[in-house]
């Protein structure tokens, strides 16, 4: 496949959720209307009734469940073995993409080699949560899994995620990417809305932070060995 050649259709979306029955909804409408192949939702062993609302979708969900929790790496691993167009999208149970998103990533892709293209993104709270977690203002950039888009034979030859981490799995697979020479693009436009609440696994999984810093020790251990 050329770049000229390259639509939403070339593109599918995984999120991996767990107890997310009050987000889930919202996420799978910022995907519907987006021309994407599909959306493959992996349910990591939820028992707050997330499954009971994923039951409710068809026509372009797939919907891959657990009964027991395995990681959200795990379940993005597990989401990506059934994609079978060149790229995935990877978009957080409580978040949302932005409409025309995924043809202005399409678009850029046409126009370059890439295999790691990011977009911006926003935050925002609802309710308790905007009273109780801090919200950055303005449009921010960097290695978020949400909005993210991955050519998948560069995520495969790199391992895919690291089930033993849990923070910074992603910033993990990124670093492993641009060591074997993955092309990165940033796009300027905003293709995120990033949700902030309690339940965020960077409030949740604080004790795992020390994840952040195995990753960091591997990238200079690879920069070290090239």
């Amino acid at each position: 496949m050329t770049g000229a050649d390259i639509t939403p259709a070339d593109i599918t979306v995984v999120t991996a959720v767990r107890n997310g029955a009050g987000f889930i909804a919202q996420a799978v409408e910022s995907v519907r209307g987006q021309g994407v192949a599909g959306h493959v939702i992996v349910d990591d062993g939820s028992d707050d009734g997330t499954g009971a609302v994923l039951a409710g979708y068809g026509d372009g969900v797939q919907v891959l469940r657990w009964s027991a929790s395995r990681g959200q790496s795990a379940a993005l691993n597990h989401g990506c073995e059934v994609v079978r167009t060149p790229f995935v999208m990877f978009l957080d149970a409580d978040d949302l993409l932005l409409p025309g998103h995924v043809a202005r990533v399409a678009r850029a892709l046409r126009q370059s080699s890439a295999d790691l293209l990011f977009g911006g993104y926003t935050e925002f709270a609802e309710g308790a949560a905007a009273l109780r977690w801090q919200v950055r203002d303005g449009v921010q950039t960097g290695y978020i899994t949400s909005g993210a888009c991955v050519r998948l034979v560069a995520l495969r030859d790199a391992g895919g995620f690291d089930p033993a981490i849990r923070l910074g799995a992603f910033i993990d697979v990124v670093m492993r990417m641009r060591a074997r020479g993955a092309v990165e693009q940033t796009l300027p436009e905003l293709g995120v809305r990033r949700r902030v609440h309690g339940d965020n696994m960077s409030i949740t999984q604080r004790d795992q932070r020390g994840d952040y810093l195995q990753v960091a020790r591997a990238a200079l251990a690879r920069r070290r060995l090239g």
